[in-house]
């Protein structure tokens, strides 16, 4: 993201008052961005009531950069160890491979099943890290149909969807969509799930827009007529951070 956007972005959110969860993944991996310390360094000074969390599938994650993303002030790591085929079992060997491969065996793990799957779990300076091995075929879903190479869509959702009521999705050219599960890239036939672009709006216009309210109504009694996508979208709710 332009780096003016995302400070003016921080600016705003601090004037919003944001004390809630700030997480830097959407389609991306965050630990290979070259300006994540800087991202971080302003976040914690700009909004220090604000709780930031990496998404990551661990390729690059070493001890010493964690010991740098807990530094940082990051509250929440989550380690992501996607199998290479969708029908694998978690596992807790996959899991303890990837801890002795990081170097960091040696923190205090607890084994627990959640959601996703299983995952080893510990807490360390106020940030807690949460390794997963995942049950690709048993709870993940086709992010509205933008993965096509997993054939996990639902036609007919009847759960209600309370992500565009509670959660905020900013993409790297600073566009706010109707969630984290949108994709508005070439192909992806998502174009029309952009609600704006911070590049000419404001974020508290964008977020509590008349297209906004509307999927919020809609999606609170699991109307999809707005948003066909969401029809096949098995995303669940609440998160497992704590």
């Amino acid at each position: 993201m332009d780096w003016g956007l995302f400070a003016g972005l921080l600016a705003e959110l601090r004037s919003l008052g944001l004390a809630g969860w700030l997480a830097f993944h959407n389609y991306n991996e965050p630990l290979i961005n070259p300006r994540l310390g800087e991202e971080l360094a302003a976040v914690a000074s700009v909004l220090p009531g604000a709780r930031p969390a990496i998404f990551t599938n661990g390729d690059v994650l070493t001890a010493s950069k964690l010991d740098g993303l807990v530094g940082a002030g990051v509250r929440y790591v989550r380690v992501t160890l996607y199998p290479r085929h969708a029908d694998a079992s978690p596992s807790d060997e996959q899991i303890r491979s990837f801890l002795d491969r990081a170097d960091v065996a040696g923190l205090p793990w607890e084994w627990r099943a959640v959601r996703q799957g299983r995952s080893a779990v510990c807490d360390q300076a106020g940030c807690r890290i949460e390794v997963i091995s995942p049950d690709i075929s048993g709870t993940y879903n086709s992010r509205a149909g933008s993965v096509t190479t997993l054939p996990l869509a639902v036609a007919g959702r009847t759960e209600p969807c309370l992500m565009t009521a509670t959660s905020a999705s900013i993409d790297y050219r600073g566009r706010l969509k109707m969630c984290c599960c949108v994709y508005p890239e070439p192909g992806a036939g998502h174009d029309g799930y952009v609600i704006g672009s911070l590049s000419d709006r404001t974020f508290a216009d964008l977020w509590w827009s008349a297209q906004m309210q509307q999927y919020r109504a809609a999606h609170a009694v699991a109307d999809w007529s707005l948003s066909p996508a969401c029809a096949g979208c098995r995303q669940p709710l609440p998160e497992t951070r704590a």
